[in-house]
C-alpha cells in the first residue's frame, strides 16, 4: 500500500461532519507524518515528546491539538533543529506532501522553533465538504518547538508511531507530563481553557505529576515560593485551589470551541468551577492512597538497618 493509500485509510477513521473536522483530520495526520520523518532522521536520540498533542496522538486524549513541543533530554543551549528539519522537508516531500518549512531558531534563545504549512496533504484525502469556500483547502500550520534548557528530573518512554509507517519515538511519562502540565497551570499569565481540559484528563487517569521536575520547573521559572526541597502534595493542591478560584469560565470555553466536538462543546458550556474543584480532590484522595500503599510496602520490607 503506498502512501496515498495509507493516507485515505487513515482519514476514514475520522468522524468528519464540518469542514473544522476536515481541518483538524489533516492536521493531525500531518503531525504524525513529521514524527516519523524526526524519527528516522534520529532526532528523538536527543529529545522527547510532549505536550497536548503527545497526550492526544499516544494517551487517549479526546480533543484535538494544534503544536508539536519537544525537550531536549538533557540541556544543550547549542541544539541545532536544521538538519532534522532538512530531513523532514525531504522525507515529506517523498510522500506527497508538499510542506514549506521555516526555521525560526535564534542561536540566543532557549526555545528552538520552526514552522510547517501545508494544504496538500488534504488535497491527498480528497475531502470535499460543501463548506469550504473554494476548491483550495485552507493551509494548515503547525508549530514546532524545542527546549534546550529544560529542567531536569524528567523520566521517559518509548511509543510506536502507527502511521504512516512504524517508527519509535521518545516522550515524557505520564507523570513527567502531568509535571509540566501543572507548572503550566500554576504559571502561565492567560487562561487556556486546554490546559484546564487536559487537567481533568490526567485526574481521571489517576496520574500524578513527577513532583521533582514540576519543582525544578517552577524555580526554574521564578516560581517557587515553598520552603520545602520538593513541593509537597498539600502545597501542590492548594496551589491548584487558588488558582481554580481564580478562572474565569467563559474563557475556558471560548478556548475549546474547534478542539472538540459538537457534542462536547455543549457539555464544556456547563461547567462550572466545581468540575476543576472535584478534580482536586480526586487526585488529593489519589495521592493520600499512594501515600498509604508506599508506608504499607516500606513496613513490609524494612531496610537492612531496621
Amino acid at each position: 500500500m503506498n502512501f496515498s493509500e495509507k493516507l485515505k485509510v487513515a482519514g476514514l477513521r475520522y468522524n468528519l461532519e464540518t469542514y473544522q473536522d476536515e481541518v483538524n483530520t489533516s492536521r493531525e495526520l500531518l503531525q504524525y507524518c513529521i514524527l516519523t520523518s524526526l524519527s528516522k532522521s534520529g532526532f528523538f536520540d536527543q529529545t522527547a515528546f510532549l505536550g497536548g498533542t503527545s497526550l492526544r496522538l499516544f494517551r487517549g486524549l479526546d480533543r484535538f491539538s494544534e503544536d508539536l513541543d519537544f525537550s531536549v533530554k538533557t540541556a544543550n543551549k547549542d541544539f541545532d533543529f536544521s538538519s532534522y528539519l532538512d530531513f523532514v522537508q525531504k522525507d515529506l516531500y517523498d510522500m506527497g506532501i508538499q510542506a514549506e518549512i521555516k526555521n525560526k531558531s535564534k542561536p540566543d534563545t532557549t526555545v528552538k522553533k520552526a514552522f510547517v504549512k501545508d494544504n496538500s496533504i488534504a488535497q491527498l484525502l480528497d475531502f470535499s465538504w460543501t463548506t469550504r469556500k473554494t476548491d483550495t483547502p485552507q493551509k494548515i500550520s503547525i508549530k514546532l518547538e524545542v527546549d534546550s534548557n529544560p529542567p531536569e528530573g524528567a523520566t521517559f518512554e518509548t511509543k510506536i508511531i502507527p502511521f504512516p509507517e512504524r517508527q519509535k519515538l521518545t516522550l515524557y511519562d505520564a507523570s513527567s507530563s502531568f509535571a509540566g502540565k501543572c507548572h503550566a497551570l500554576l504559571t502561565r499569565k492567560y487562561i487556556k481553557g486546554r490546559d484546564w481540559y487536559d487537567y481533568l484528563f490526567y485526574v481521571a487517569n489517576n496520574i500524578q505529576p513527577n513532583y521533582k521536575l514540576l519543582t525544578n520547573a517552577l524555580k526554574q521559572t521564578g516560581d517557587y515560593k515553598f520552603s520545602e526541597k520538593i513541593i509537597s502534595p498539600k502545597n501542590l493542591i492548594n496551589s491548584l485551589n487558588n488558582k481554580i478560584e481564580s478562572l474565569d469560565m467563559k474563557f475556558i470555553t471560548e478556548d475549546m470551541n474547534g478542539f472538540v466536538s459538537f457534542k462536547q462543546m455543549k457539555k464544556i458550556s456547563e461547567w462550572d468551577k466545581s468540575i476543576f474543584f472535584n478534580a482536586t480532590k480526586k487526585l488529593e484522595t489519589l495521592i493520600a492512597k499512594n501515600t498509604r500503599s508506599y508506608s504499607i510496602r516500606e513496613a513490609d520490607h524494612p531496610s537492612p538497618s531496621d
